[in-house]
Order: structure tokens, then C-alpha cells, then sequence
């Protein structure tokens, strides 16, 4: 399991279910392939210069440009999304969903959440199934650029990991790629 795309997100949910802080965004430790990890950044220099109210006019504007530049989930709607509070994963029946999904870190290559998912058990049919809820932790990695959408990055890989109580024959957790944009 070491270097799986598994191992990273169990070692990242570890790190959110014990409040431990990411600090300068250090998300995992090197892995064995090295592929799946997220190196640690520096940390942030505090601003020493006199002009604090320059400062902080720097600051917004650099808050501004990044949110538009920023790691996104793309939709059922074909619609870029940062920190969504619910995620359809079915998009044609909408038989599973994330909801109410609170995120605790979201940057360039790392995004992690606490949430619920809702999955219908399709059990005769999807249309007399029940919906189970859990307790999950969502984890979105592997960013890549966002085709036809020039400057626009999106996460690729979505890893959910069961907290607490799972449905009947499920693993404690999974790991699905995430479609892309559709060419318009």
C-alpha cells in the first residue's frame, strides 16, 4: 500500500482527523514512488516592512488573482468549482453525492474535506433503493490542466475514506478519476 494514491490520502485523512496543522501547506511526507506526494513548502516570511497599509493592499490584490487561478473540481454542470458544499458524483441519476461538505484545506495539489456521503443502494431498482448516509473525509488530488480552458487546473483523482460506520461489503475507501470538461 506505501505510494499508493490509498496510502497518501489515508495519511492525509490522519492528518485532518487529528487536527494536526498543515503547516506551510506540508500535506505528506515523500512516498516510495513519489508520484503521489506533496512536498513541503517553506514557510511564509512575515512582511517586515514599515507599511503595513501597503502590505495589505498587496495582500488583497494577490487573493484577488488567485482565486481566479485556483485548483478546481469540475461539475456535472461543466462548471469549475472551489470549497463546493455538495458534489454529485452520478451525474446521470444522481444515485450518489457528497453533502454538506466542510473543506479544511484547499491548495494547488491538495484539497480535504469532511462531509457525508450518500449513495442509493439501487436495491430492487435505483427507483425503490434506499439512500445510505456516512461520515466521510474526501480527498481531491493529482491536478492537471483544465483542456480547452487555457490558464484553469483541476483536480483529477477523488479518494473518499469512511470514518465511522460503512455500508455492508465496502471498502474502507476508494479512489474514482474525476471526468474532465466537455469540448464545446
Amino acid at each position: 500500500m506505501k505510494g499508493s494514491p490509498i496510502a497518501v490520502a489515508v495519511a492525509m485523512a490522519a492528518a485532518v482527523l487529528s487536527g494536526g496543522a498543515l503547516a506551510g501547506g506540508a500535506a505528506l511526507a515523500a512516498t516510495s514512488q513519489g508520484q503521489h506526494s506533496v512536498a513541503a513548502r517553506p514557510q511564509a516570511q512575515p512582511v517586515t516592512r514599515p507599511a503595513a497599509a501597503d502590505a495589505a493592499t498587496r495582500t488583497a490584490a494577490g487573493h484577488r488573482a488567485t482565486a481566479r487561478t485556483k485548483t478546481k473540481i469540475i461539475t456535472c454542470l461543466n462548471k469549475g468549482r472551489v470549497r463546493p458544499t455538495s458534489y454529485i458524483l452520478a451525474c446521470g441519476d444522481g444515485s450518489d453525492y457528497l453533502a454538506r461538505l466542510h473543506w479544511e484545506s484547499w491548495t494547488s495539489g491538495l484539497a480535504t474535506a469532511t462531509g457525508k456521503f450518500i449513495l442509493n443502494t439501487c436495491t430492487p431498482s435505483c427507483a425503490q433503493g434506499k439512500f445510505l448516509t456516512n461520515q466521510v473525509i474526501v480527498v481531491l488530488w493529482r491536478p492537471a490542466a483544465v483542456p480547452h480552458w487555457h490558464g484553469q487546473r483541476q483536480f483529477t483523482e477523488m479518494t473518499i475514506i469512511y470514518t465511522g460506520k460503512r455500508p455492508a461489503h465496502t471498502a474502507q475507501s476508494f479512489t474514482q478519476s474525476l471526468w474532465y470538461p466537455f469540448v464545446r
